[in-house]
């Protein structure tokens, strides 16, 4: 913790150095494309935790085929604990250290 946050009063700050390494965007998940540009490279993670339990079905599954198209190879998607891909077969899921979170599968 203290390498990556700075611990001030009762909270913990992430540290200038690592801001500078992240990039943070909002955007509209139920909106037909993701404002993202592609060319600009892909994400090595996404966060969607405690999203999606908000949407249908089949948004649920459009989101997923969108954001699978945004992250990286080798990227992760972390989802919230009750939460699991609409479709199973786009995603690799992994248990480590009592976190599970999602690889993409690659086209075969």
């Amino acid at each position: 913790m203290v390498r990556f946050f700075d611990h001030i009063g009762e909270d913990w700050i992430v540290k200038a150095e690592v801001r500078r390494l992240c990039n943070f965007r909002q955007a509209n998940l139920c909106a037909p494309s993701l404002p993202f540009n592609y060319d600009t490279g892909r994400f090595d993670v996404i966060f969607l935790r405690n999203v999606m339990l908000y949407f249908s079905q089949e948004t649920r599954f459009a989101l997923l085929a969108k954001v699978h198209r945004l992250l990286a190879p080798d990227g992760v998607l972390l989802l919230g604990s009750s939460e699991q891909p609409a479709d199973s077969s786009l995603w690799t899921p992994v248990l480590a250290g009592g976190t599970c979170y999602y690889l993409p599968r690659q086209p075969s």
